[in-house]
């Protein structure tokens, strides 16, 4: 498997597929081990999530002072984006006792799973299945 830094990596779609495609034929033909890709796959997600916090507000900071609040960059387009939450409850009456309704009988569900996960499990009905992994990295 390909060594890729940050640098390296063209922010396109069709090359993010193009390097996973050669990356699975790579596992099919057993040129690199399954773990090996699982950790690097770990390790990648974690790097993103914390660079993504460190640096937003760079970012943000430097497409304030762009035109419009967005960049063209490397072929990707770079835009603030606003987001914004409204309290309903504190809005309507109405919205904020069918909340309190929804939110109970969720915990009603909710017992009811959990009931049926302890005493009954053979007789539920499978809904699905799907066998994937889990993996944790050191500290």
């Amino acid at each position: 498997m390909n060594e890729i830094t940050l640098g390296q990596l063209a922010p396109t779609k069709t090359e993010i597929d193009q390097i996973t495609e050669t990356i699975r034929l790579e596992l099919e033909d057993g040129r690199i081990n399954p773990e090996f890709v699982a950790v690097k796959i770990a390790a990648i997600e974690n790097f993103a999530k914390a660079l993504r916090v460190k640096s937003e507000e760079y970012i943000i900071d430097f497409l304030s002072k762009c035109p419009k609040g967005t960049y063209d960059y490397l072929g990707a387009k770079i835009s603030l984006k606003d987001s914004q939450t409204y309290d309903y409850g504190a809005y309507s009456d109405k919205w904020a006792e069918l909340e309190d309704k929804i939110q109970g009988l969720k915990a009603e569900q909710k017992a009811i799973e959990e009931s049926a996960k302890k005493f009954e499990r053979g007789q539920i009905p499978l809904k699905s299945y799907k066998q994937t992994y889990s993996l944790t990295l050191n500290k």
